[in-house]
């Protein structure tokens, strides 16, 4: 079974939410019902007891932010697309490295250029 997403489990919560204060069900059958942990709906209920329905909602997830800001991301994308670039095709990941550090002051590891192109849709051939 595929893990459910984010919006996807709040749903569910906010769902249990409403659903609990109109049935009357044991803990073990809403567990049931919902695919969860016995602690889970333990876990709700206490929630909803003290923060109420805002407090089933998701929140932000916690994590270290992006060194660059989207604005940076579009043009750093942009050059790669040859619009107004800097760069010379064909390009390594040590080229995108360098232009991001010299452009912007973020200097990142070969492997997380990587992981870049590869969010921004490009295929990387590690020679």
């Amino acid at each position: 079974m595929r893990p459910l997403t984010r919006s996807a489990r709040e749903e569910r919560r906010l769902h249990f939410a409403v659903a609990q204060q109109q049935q009357s069900r044991t803990v073990a059958q809403w567990a049931s019902a919902y695919q969860v942990s016995i602690s889970a709906i333990s876990q709700w209920k206490a929630t909803l007891k003290v923060s109420g329905i805002d407090g089933l909602k998701a929140r932000t997830p916690s994590g270290r932010p992006r060194r660059l800001t989207p604005d940076q991301e579009q043009c750093v994308q942009q050059w790669l697309q040859g619009v107004d670039s800097p760069l010379q095709a064909p390009w390594s990941l040590r080229d995108v490295r360098e232009l991001i550090g010299e452009h912007f002051g973020v200097w990142y590891h070969l492997h997380h250029v990587r992981k870049l192109l590869i969010r921004w849709g490009w295929h990387c051939h590690v020679q």
